[in-house]
């Protein structure tokens, strides 16, 4: 499947198994993100560490096109906006059917981390 968005390249087998943790560079900094699959509830939580390791967000769960940390304001969190979707629009749901198979964590490619304007995503609804 060729997608038109970039996006995070898990290995959801691993996840669903055991939480995997990975640095990543977002923003311009380095962050630790820690993913995990609920077997119980068949969904998968992220958790977002600093470049020390103090932890931002912990174990928010994967909505189907809800960006993650997208309610939480805080000035440390990265800009870019993550989403859990499925270009192919077969699925609406991230579960251990479809995450990683159809469903992706993809960078929305509609903000822009060197935008001035940044500070104002979600300011159409006001």
């Amino acid at each position: 499947m060729i997608l038109q968005h970039d996006y995070i390249d898990l290995d959801v087998d691993e996840i669903n198994d055991h939480p995997i943790q990975f640095d990543i560079e977002l923003s311009n900094k380095t962050y630790s993100m820690v993913f995990k699959y609920n077997s119980y509830a068949d969904c998968y939580y992220c958790s977002l560490y600093d470049a020390y390791d103090v932890p931002l967000v912990m174990s928010e769960k994967l909505v189907y096109g809800m960006a993650l940390f997208e309610n939480i304001t805080d000035p440390r969190l990265p800009l870019e906006r993550l989403i859990p979707l499925d270009e192919s629009n077969t699925q609406s749901e991230v579960n251990k059917e479809t995450f990683g198979k159809t469903v992706f964590l993809v960078f929305d490619d509609d903000f822009d981390v060197n935008n001035d304007n940044a500070d104002d995503i979600g300011d159409d609804n006001l």
